[in-house]
């Protein structure tokens, strides 16, 4: 399934018209693209995810949506992105201290 049609496809759920739209709301984006809003707002902090300011409403442009999401295809097709693994850290135990 093409990602494309997918949000060319995209129909709000108050109206009962077909709309292509230029650009998201941030609900919209984390519906349209199946992730939850926890995770477009982490990707639009980190910057894995660009936005517009429209006054004071965040709007995601629907190019920006698609570039993210394909980008995950791209990871996937290539080499694999692998995170590395946090160091564990080692709780030091309590320190006496004896008085000489």
């Amino acid at each position: 399934m093409d990602i494309t049609n997918v949000i060319d496809d995209y129909e709000p759920r108050d109206r009962g018209e077909h709309l292509q739209k230029l650009a998201y709301s941030l609900d919209e984006a984390s519906h349209v693209s199946g992730s939850c809003r926890s995770i477009v707002y982490r990707k639009l902090k980190n910057g894995r995810l660009k936005f517009i300011k429209v006054g004071s409403r965040t709007m995601i442009l629907r190019e920006d949506l698609l570039a993210w999401l394909q980008s995950y295809r791209a990871e996937k097709l290539g080499t694999p992105v692998r995170r590395p693994k946090k160091a564990e850290a080692k709780p030091e135990g309590r320190k006496s201290h004896v008085l000489k």
